[in-house]
């Protein structure tokens, strides 16, 4: 008798710890996805895919069609290979598996360059390789996890681009960026294929900047962004790109996403139209700012009003044989900021005692069409529109709330592309592409003039002006051999409304001078087109004539060379150095010889009367990069650039409003896998540049109108360098942290993060210069301070 409850006994506690052992045991997920070659886009079959740090390792072959399926696979960071006899072996590292949402991977591989081998070669630069394989030089990739993951990201493309070499944000509460000594209206911004003039809620006229991304994570996929010297089919940009693509929906099951954050309450949903060969990926955020306002609680200012929502959709369709590929998608944003005036004594300055309503709509719609003509070659046709407005109104309640600013813009853009590429053989391709373009603005401007107390018309079109242009470029690549490989190309652009065009030729060579070491030199004249306010700018002539002295002002350019060094240490550090020179030429600045107005120091204006194109400039400095992959759950990213940034007006020299001199950023992170699904992750990121410059103030007229207005004739010749007070005081410093958790049940994952932004509310940070109407000085106006923001993400 006691054998027999001996033995049911022990089979009792077999039986409870082998269900504890289950239900231990970490959820797993699918991976599906397709195997393409990078450079003629055809399926590729055969390729032997696997997940190399399961056990036993979990493997599949792609099918004649490139698709394949890796089923059971655990939840937390895995590395996916791919691998096939004359090909690149391709690797991702850090492929993060939830258990509520299954992993679509686009694979292209590249043939080994110059010529066939029969052995595997994996590239030792996996990590951030540029997509676009005509991108040699100040180029990378990011993912969308590694917006995720960087600590001040707050979700975002254009703040984690601040940690780059190069790169530095101007203010804290906005996501517009400056490269190299450039103004941000200088940063091309593309999705899937479609240039995108506007990419921030709460844009301002001539920058494609704002405060928060239209672009919620939950769409976009892996992306290329570069900082000088780009590829021959990127035009109309004078300082850098952002080549942006959304994902692909889920082609097999249905999957939500419901996040709630201080930016915006965001609803996701993805699935098949029909099963395994057509999806849709759909996206809606609203305002979390609009519904504190709404509530009585203002995050931005006391008296200030911020509300936005924005829907991105993404739809796609391959045909059955797979020669044919079909692509929708679309974004759209509105966007509202109401400022009120508060009691007169409280008026400090014209943050007080101004009213202003500004609001904004971005609109953008696109169509692909891509052919796989056949082994070699594929052709792709664009079509898409895009639309966006500003109406902006500003009123002086300290001059009897006169209106001294109306903006109102509407602006529509038609394109048809076409692209056509072709690998003749191994170590020669083509790609070419030609896009009209028809532009419809709508624009009227008023500026108030306090030299003449007058409200003055400087745009004003009467309905719609018609602009057609065009863009047009070929481009080229020699892989000499395995270690050598040429980019040569031309980018051709025309301006109907002035009749004015520019030939930009590009040239780029990357040389492997060993298996850890890389040498790139690239050279390329870059042009681009002046905002369309600027150029419709009205005056009157000495008969009382309205004229437009701006209209034929020539595309303003400059030529960009970098050379690039960049060593392997060991397997996950690299150290990367780039010597970078820009000329400028044909820049906008004003007219006369006491006037150091330059169109590109400016952030929200068109210009305020006429300009010349006789202005030129020069940029020149060192970018240094040591980054530790993201390997083990450990990263570093240090990147520092010593820059000078200066125009000339009249052979007079004036420092930029970017000349910061120095910028500087420092991310580290760590992630903890622990027991049942469970993951933490920390980050920091140090930040650190030469601070804000400015005009100096006007001090007669700033007291009559009790607004902080320049003299016109010193440039931005005074910076945070020059104030007085402690070291820490003269630049720019700032620490973010970023914290995170998640958990993964069966079907359901769980995301809580928190970001904090300036976590010791450091505010010496100078910003802005305002002018205090009580005690007639200059107030200068610091950053943002300590900014949290918690956000809570289910997916199901």
């Amino acid at each position: 008798m006691m054998k027999t409850q001996s033995s049911f006994l022990l089979l009792i506690i077999l039986f409870l710890c082998s269900t504890f052992q289950l239900q231990a045991q970490k959820p797993t997920q699918v991976i599906e996805g397709r195997v393409i070659d990078k450079e003629t886009k055809n399926p590729l079959a055969a390729v032997i895919i696997f997940v190399e740090d399961t056990y036993p390792v979990i493997s599949t072959t792609s099918d004649l069609d490139g698709y394949f399926r890796l089923d059971e696979i655990p939840t937390g960071r895995h590395t996916l290979k791919a691998q096939k006899t004359d090909y690149i072996t391709y690797f991702t590292d850090n492929l993060f598996i939830r258990s509520a949402k299954e992993v679509y991977q686009e694979i292209e591989m590249r043939k080994v360059p110059g010529g066939s081998s029969n052995s595997n070669i994996t590239t030792d630069y996996r990590e951030n390789v540029p997509l676009n394989e005509f991108s040699l030089v100040s180029t990378r990739s990011f993912t969308v996890e590694e917006t995720q993951r960087y600590a001040g990201a707050i979700f975002d493309p254009g703040r984690m681009a601040a940690a780059f070499p190069g790169v530095q944000a101007y203010q804290d509460n906005e996501a517009d960026i400056s490269v190299r000594g450039n103004s941000q209206s200088g940063v091309l911004y593309r999705l899937e294929g479609l240039d995108i003039p506007v990419i921030s809620h709460f844009n301002r006229p001539i920058s494609s900047g704002g405060a928060i991304s239209i672009l919620s994570i939950q769409v976009l996929n892996d992306s290329d962004f570069s900082t000088g010297a780009f590829a021959a089919e990127y035009g109309n940009a004078s300082s850098a790109v952002f080549d942006m693509h959304f994902r692909k929906g889920n082609k097999n099951n249905r999957e939500y996403t419901a996040k709630l954050g201080l930016f915006g309450l965001d609803f996701a949903t993805e699935g098949p139209f029909k099963k395994g060969n057509s999806s849709y990926l759909l996206n809606y955020r609203y305002s979390t700012l609009g519904i504190l306002s709404n509530l009585g609680f203002f995050v931005v200012r006391d008296n200030v009003s911020n509300t936005f929502q924005d829907l991105s959709l993404n739809l796609t369709f391959d045909s059955d044989n797979s020669k044919n590929q079909f692509n929708i998608f679309g974004i759209g944003a509105l966007s509202n900021e109401q400022w009120f005036v508060r009691d007169s004594a409280k008026w400090v300055s014209n943050l007080d005692f101004q009213r202003i309503d500004n609001r904004c709509g971005t609109a953008a719609l696109g169509f692909n069409y891509i052919r796989l003509l056949d082994e070699k070659s594929y052709l792709k046709v664009l079509l898409g529109g895009t639309a966006s407005s500003i109406i902006l109104n500003k009123n002086n309640a300290y001059l009897d709330s006169a209106r001294i600013e109306t903006n109102e813009y509407l602006r529509l853009d038609y394109t048809l592309s076409g692209t056509y590429s072709r690998k003749f053989n191994n170590w020669f391709r083509i790609k070419t592409g030609l896009s009209a373009r028809a532009n419809m603005s709508d624009l009227s401007y008023e500026n108030y003039n306090f030299e003449t107390n007058s409200l003055d018309t400087l745009i004003h079109t009467n309905g719609f002006a018609w602009m057609l242009w065009g863009q047009g470029y070929l481009q080229t690549n020699f892989s000499i051999s395995k270690m050598l490989s040429i980019n040569a190309g031309l980018h051709a652009m025309y301006f109907g409304l002035n009749k004015t065009a520019s030939l930009e030729p590009r040239f780029s060579l990357q040389a492997q001078l060993a298996r850890k070491t890389r040498l790139s030199l690239a050279y390329g004249l870059h042009g681009q087109i002046l905002p369309i306010g600027t150029l419709l700018i009205q005056t009157k002539d000495s008969s009382g004539q309205y004229i437009q002295p701006n209209i034929d002002l020539p595309i303003a350019k400059a030529h960009h060379a970098v050379l690039s060094f960049r060593q392997l240490l060991g397997n996950d550090m690299t150290i990367q150095v780039e010597g970078w020179f820009q000329q400028l030429f044909n820049l906008p600045v004003g007219v006369g010889t006491a006037n150091s107005f330059f169109l590109y120091n400016q952030r929200d204006s068109y210009g305020f009367g006429a300009l010349s194109s006789e202005g030129s400039g020069r940029n020149f400095g060192v970018d240094l990069m040591f980054e530790r992959y993201f390997r083990k759950g450990f990263y570093v990213l240090i990147s520092g650039s010593v820059f000078r940034s200066n125009y000339e007006i009249n052979s007079q020299s004036y420092r930029t409003r970017f000349d910061n001199f120095f910028a500087s950023c420092l991310s580290v992170g760590q992630e903890f896998d622990l027991k049942k699904g469970n993951n933490i992750s920390l980050g920091l990121r140090l930040v650190a540049n030469g601070g804000f410059r400015y005009e100096p103030l006007n001090d007669t007229l700033s007291a009559t109108v009790g607004l902080p207005l320049s003299q016109s004739n010193s440039g931005y010749s005074l910076g945070q360098s020059d104030e007085s007070g402690s070291f820490l005081n003269k630049f720019y410093h700032r620490a973010d942290v970023r914290i995170a958790y998640r958990k993964d049940w069966k079907k359901l994952s769980l995301l809580i993060s928190f970001d904090a932004q300036n976590i010791y509310n450091n505010t010496n940070n100078l910003f802005q210069i305002n002018y205090d109407v009580s005690s007639h000085s200059i107030i200068r106006r610091p950053n943002s301070g300590l900014l949290p923001v918690l956000s809570i993400q289910l997916d199901f």
